[in-house]
């Protein structure tokens, strides 16, 4: 029994959709009555086409998912979503010419068609139908692609992700995360991210998908956003971003040869809830993090374990990321990361997110110790960020070049109209940095 009919034994209901698009700019708004149910966005050069899901079924409300350890945690705001694109190059790349269109829109479904063309002569069309699904219980946003490449590839036709872990409000977000790749009858667990707010960047790289099942997320409000494969001519996989931690959907196609996939964007959270046998989580209890908030210094001197309640973020160092008591500031630790030339990218570490408010300017600043050649290069980067389209990218980065020994970096950037932040620690080139004394505090509101 596949996912999409094991789903249709968990919850089905009645309900009588009355469906229309409301268009602003470059976003479609679909509402169910006067209740938004999804936004379809078109941004050329960043997106393609995107969609974020609001509601999976009528009515919906978090529903409470006791996952261990965070039974203190609250259930967060809806905010899901998917694109429905084909990019080779580049994370939600988009095709050189393309279009998104409005093609059907009645009481009971609407339709998207987004096709382009890439300057190497691919072309694709994909297309969104939203409608209600009573058999399930919820909306149904069944996606399909037809996709000819110029060349072999393995390209991403689809992207899940969190807003509620990664993107929206932090006063309201959770931050237990996983991914959870289901085929047939058992949950298949692969850890890509543990805390969306520590220093991970585990990745899940070409995990092959089955059809009938999916890969997907799961937050403590018990709602699982998966991506559902119904029908497809190539090898599926799915694997984890190290940077905003989404979940990509890949296709491996071959040159000149038609390539066609069909999905389904669904809740696959009523069938955890009917076996919660099957759900599996990664450890986290053992795990050490050392405390981050704004407006408080960070020396690694404090710990505080994954299972204990907290608020806010902590540093959780992982991939490379060590604590060092090699050289400290002050106290006797510090955070080291270790670059070399073979190094592909630079070694990076990532921090918690941090609330802040609109419009103001928060400073950050980093004592930093740098050993190695004369290119070796440490930098600190606060982001004020959010990963839509809606809201712009705001970075600023101070540079440390060359040995030096503990050296105060400042950083500092203006919230514009995002709710959230945080920094980002590199090493490039050939050496070992450390750093302490990790300090993010708001300077006044502009």
């Amino acid at each position: 029994m596949n996912l999409i009919e094991r789903l249709q034994l968990a919850t089905p209901a009645l309900h009588q959709a009355r469906f229309r698009v409301e268009r602003c700019g470059i976003y479609w708004t679909v509402y169910d009555g006067d209740a938004p149910i999804a936004v379809v966005v078109r941004d050329t050069g960043v997106g393609g086409a995107l969609l974020e899901v609001l509601k999976f079924s009528p009515n919906a409300e978090g529903r409470a998912a006791a996952l261990p350890p965070y039974a203190y945690h609250y259930s967060t705001r809806m905010g899901y979503g998917a694109s429905f694109n084909w990019s080779v190059g580049a994370m939600f790349q988009s095709p050189d010419t393309d279009s998104v269109e409005l093609r059907e829109e009645s009481d009971s479904r609407i339709v998207f068609l987004h096709t382009g063309e890439y300057l190497d002569g691919s072309k694709l069309a994909c297309t969104l139908v939203i409608s209600y699904d009573a058999a399930i219980g919820q909306y149904s946003y069944d996606m399909s692609w037809d996709i000819v490449s110029t060349r072999d590839a393995l390209g991403e036709f689809s992207n899940v992700y969190h807003h509620a872990l990664m993107h929206t409000d932090m006063a309201l977000r959770e931050y237990d995360y996983g991914c959870f790749v289901r085929e047939g009858s058992g949950w298949l667990k692969y850890p890509i991210t543990v805390l969306v707010t520590g220093l991970q960047r585990e990745q899940l790289l070409e995990v092959p998908l089955a059809l009938g099942g999916g890969a997907g997320h799961i937050n403590r409000n018990g709602v699982v956003p998966m991506i559902i494969h119904r029908k497809a001519n190539v090898p599926l996989f799915a694997g984890s971003c190290d940077t905003c931690f989404d979940l990509h959907q890949s296709a491996q196609v071959s040159a000149g040869v038609p390539a066609h996939i069909e999905s389904r964007f669904v809740d696959m959270g009523p069938v955890v809830a009917a076996h919660p046998e099957e759900l599996r989580l990664i450890a986290i209890e053992d795990m050490t993090g050392y405390p981050f908030h704004c407006g408080e210094v960070c020396d690694f001197s404090h710990t505080l374990h994954a299972a204990q309640p907290w608020s806010g973020g902590f540093w959780l160092p992982r991939d490379g990321a060590v604590i060092s008591e090699e050289h400290a500031h002050s106290g006797t630790r510090s955070l080291k990361l270790t670059a070399t030339t073979e190094t592909p990218v630079s070694a990076r570490a990532y921090g918690p997110a941090l609330a802040f408010a609109n419009h103001t300017e928060y400073e950050a600043s980093v004592w930093v110790k740098l050993e190695g050649d004369e290119y070796v290069e440490a930098s600190v980067e606060l982001n004020a960020f959010l990963f839509t389209i809606s809201n712009p990218q705001c970075i600023a980065t101070a540079k440390l070049i060359g040995a030096n020994d503990w050296t105060k970096l400042t950083v500092r950037v203006n919230s514009g109209t995002v709710d959230n932040g945080y920094l980002t620690l590199r090493v490039t080139g050939d050496g070992c940095a450390w750093f302490d004394e990790i300090l993010v505090v708001e300077k006044e509101s502009k």
